[in-house]
């Protein structure tokens, strides 16, 4: 029902402009029939149509295919298809040229904003290489030169470049002599830091020799230690029955006297030491003990 009613409005449209044809020929005015061109047609078409290159061709086709431009060019869809890519080819690459040369202008127009700012300060005739540019930007900041850098850090990065050339320009050239002193200090300068430096590093190595040999000491230390308390425990305790914290304290005293006062020894560790002599003496009591008959 929709088709046929599109089908009679472009019937009627098509009688709209005969008829207008035939008042102007009655009027006395000639017109010339224009030669319809299809591909120039579809062109049009597709100018109208497709303004991005993000357009699908499914939905440009589902949305002119009753256009008589549409339908006119080409023998099928794949005709019309292939002119389609090649307009969105085209498109892309008009937008990327009009964007190279957007950005190309804005590029030179910030150029002519920052040698315009250098000018701006180079007209001020209090300012020296000392200058402080909270104090400079008072005033010129109502120029429009200075409002043309739109970035604040822009422009103090562009008044301590300034600076710099008018501190360098303001330098009074050295002697020879003052160049041979300024290059004996140089060198004497870094002759000290890298002094420094290897003290640095002598220090760094006496350090962890010394923490090695600490704990090279600690261990021996340990061993005499574990080497004294079972002598003291084979000369002092021959039987399992005795007490474990008595001895263990006894031995502990008499561990330490013969180390001179220095704990060689944890209270842990002669716990489980003494434990584990003792166990030994229980089963030797207990082996030697004679079997009873039945």
């Amino acid at each position: 029902m929709k088709d046929r009613q599109e089908v009679y409005e472009e019937y009627c449209r098509d009688i709209g402009r005969q008829r207008r044809l035939g008042k102007n020929a009655q009027s006395g005015v000639k017109t010339e029939p224009k030669k319809s061109d299809p591909e120039r047609d579809y062109k049009t078409l597709l100018r109208e149509e497709v303004t991005s290159t993000r357009t699908r061709w499914d939905d440009f086709r589902k949305k002119s295919k009753k256009d008589r431009r549409f339908y006119s060019y080409g023998r099928d869809d794949r005709d019309r298809e292939k002119m389609f890519k090649t307009h969105l080819k085209e498109l892309g690459e008009r937008k990327s040229t009009k964007l190279a040369l957007l950005m190309a202008g804005k590029r030179a127009d910030a150029q002519r904003a920052e040698q315009d700012f250098f000018e701006l300060l180079q007209e001020q005739s209090n300012m020296t290489s000392s200058s402080v540019w909270a104090d400079v930007k008072k005033s010129i900041s109502s120029d429009p030169r200075y409002d043309a850098v739109g970035s604040s850090s822009l422009r103090q990065e562009l008044f301590d470049t300034y600076l710099k050339k008018l501190a360098s320009s303001s330098a009074v050239p050295e002697t020879p002599e003052e160049a041979a002193e300024r290059k004996v200090r140089e060198r004497k300068t870094k002759e000290e830091a890298s002094l420094r430096e290897r003290q640095a590093r002598v220090m760094q190595e006496q350090e962890k020799v010394t923490q090695e040999a600490n704990k090279s000491r600690a261990g021996a230390g340990r061993e005499e230690g574990e080497r004294v308390f079972g002598s003291l425990l084979v000369d002092q305790v021959r039987s399992h029955d005795v007490s474990l914290l008595g001895t263990s304290s006894s031995l502990v005293t008499k561990l330490m006297d013969r180390s001179h006062g220095m704990t060689l020894y944890s209270t842990s560790k002669t716990t489980r030491v003494s434990i584990t002599h003792l166990s030994t003496h229980m089963t030797k009591d207990a082996c030697s003990k004679p079997t009873s008959n039945i």
